[in-house]
């Protein structure tokens, strides 16, 4: 059975187990508007009536400003950073069109006009690219679409999404198992390691999600990541299965990802093989395959909670004898001190040096891009500079758990405290390591970071955010054993964001 088959017959049964578990005329129930709900609460967003459909809709407008001693995701430091700064806007708009009464079926659209830097001509291209000169002008900024999909609820407490779909693994946070059709942005997933749709991790494809007996929550999904003409040629899919079960008040789930590569996606051009056989620049790897199976766990204790994962991860390279095999854990806990909340995480991956031509004890991740280029990012830490944080996302160096194939140790610490009715004051510091050392310059030590943060909540859907880090910076970002030792880096940050 070629591959585009196989898709739409494992679309076929997410469908039919969708459909085989919606009862004729069941109305669903729940309220909430605006914002993701939970999965079993269906009622419509408020919004327009107009005749036999509903209106609803939402936006995002931020401005944010950057100052720092470094580019995005720099692959070496010197001894003298030199400084930049931006400041620039973006703007998300989404719409859905449902059926009025039951609020069953529906269409959801959002566009953006994303990072356009005050003053300039150029959007940064995020979702899309534009040509110099394109139109006879010199304006390169405009409107794309980010996601837009068919949505059917077949019963209270399931939905079937198919079009260009946010997607993100379930290895973050708790999620609440929101309904996604009614918001910017999942927010309960921000933290997705492996790929994360506030990242922009957005696909095309049809997704099933159901909870069952209030404690059972699963999800299905045939997504496209890459599409060619021709057939089994230049193509990207992955499979995904999650399932979640609560106990009590913990929540405990797995999860099994499988990506089938006939594009070079999943290995691009950085990282192994790359390095131990020789290919030309943008030669690409045809031919790959992966696979992601972990478990996790949330826990409630007393005034606080804890989650952990643990991830095992496999990969081959058929055309040149190569194949990984590598892990990645996670333990955080959160818990209440004082009037604030102080938190703590521990995330390892591990890494390979690149010794044996043909086997790797490297960990990957989904998610592989120009923004992904040290592997998938997004939310994953306390920090801001070695990695993106919702107000710092605009420049980082880009470490997350494939970090090139070299692996991860971090300890982070961090403590949230509520200051009057309006502000929050958050104090982060972390230390971070590769579990290999860095070829260039032979060490593993990437550094130690602090950060200080300020939230002002000026409206219910209005904030602004205000912080800065510091980075004793390690000998990983070395260009060589003989170049200079590498500076002191840091970042200055802001985010003004309207969000309704």
């Amino acid at each position: 059975m070629r591959f585009p088959t196989a898709l739409l017959v494992a679309a076929g049964i997410v469908a039919f187990v969708a459909t085989a578990g919606a009862s004729p005329g069941t109305r669903p129930t729940g309220a909430a508007g605006g914002q993701a709900t939970e999965a079993d609460s269906d009622e419509c967003a408020a919004g327009l009536a107009l005749g036999d459909i509903g209106l609803a809709g939402g936006a995002q407008v931020r401005l944010t400003g950057n100052q720092a001693n470094f580019g995005f995701h720099d692959r070496t430091v010197g001894s003298d950073p030199q400084p930049s700064d931006f400041l620039n806007q973006r703007f998300r708009g989404w719409v859905n069109v449902h059926d009025r009464e039951d609020c069953r079926y529906g269409v959801y659209a959002q566009v953006q006009s994303g990072h356009v830097e005050l003053g300039s001509g150029r959007e940064f291209p995020k979702t899309f690219g534009v040509t110099p000169g394109r139109l006879g002008g010199t304006d390169q900024t405009g409107i794309a679409l980010r996601r837009g999909f068919l949505w059917y609820k077949p019963s209270a407490g399931s939905l079937v999404r198919a079009g260009v779909l946010a997607w993100e693994d379930r290895f973050g946070e708790r999620p609440t198992f929101g309904d996604p059709i009614w918001a910017v942005d999942r927010y309960d997933t921000t933290q997705a390691p492996l790929a994360n749709s506030v990242w922009d991790f957005n696909v095309g494809g049809i997704t099933f999600e159901a909870t069952a007996h209030e404690s059972w929550h699963y999800a299905l999904g045939a997504l496209i990541l890459q599409r060619d003409s021709r057939a089994g040629d230049g193509d990207i899919w992955l499979l995904t299965a999650d399932v979640d079960r609560s106990v009590g008040s913990s929540l405990w789930g797995a999860s099994v990802y499988y990506a089938r590569d006939r594009a070079g996606n999943l290995f691009c051009a950085f990282g192994r093989p790359a390095s131990t056989h020789g290919r030309l620049p943008g030669e690409f790897i045809q031919r790959s395959s992966a696979l992601w199976v972990g478990g996790r766990g949330h826990l409630q204790h007393g005034g606080g909670s804890t989650s952990l994962f643990l991830i095992l991860n496999r990969g081959e390279t058929p055309d040149y004898n190569w194949s990984h095999t590598g892990w990645a854990a996670k333990v955080a806990t959160a818990v209440e001190a004082g009037s604030g909340t102080a938190h703590l995480r521990v995330l390892y991956s591990t890494g390979d040096a690149g010794d044996d031509p043909t086997r790797s004890g490297e960990f990957r991740t989904i998610a592989q891009s120009a923004r992904d280029n040290r592997g998938a990012q997004g939310y994953w830490s306390l920090l801001g500079l070695t990695s993106p944080r919702g107000p710092s996302d605009g420049n980082d160096l880009g470490i997350g758990l494939q970090n090139d194939g070299l692996g991860l140790l971090t300890l982070q610490a961090g403590y949230e405290q509520p200051v009057g009715q309006s502000w929050t004051a958050f104090l982060a510091a972390g230390w971070l390591r590769a579990d290999e050392p860095h070829p260039l310059s032979g060490s593993p030590d990437i550094g130690t970071e602090l950060l200080a943060e300020a939230r002002w909540q000026m409206a219910s859907p209005l904030a602004l955010e205000v912080g800065g880090s510091v980075l004793r910076t390690g000998e990983f970002f070395r260009a060589g054993l003989a170049a200079p030792l590498p500076g002191t880096l840091y970042e200055l940050y802001s985010r003004w964001q309207l969000e309704f």
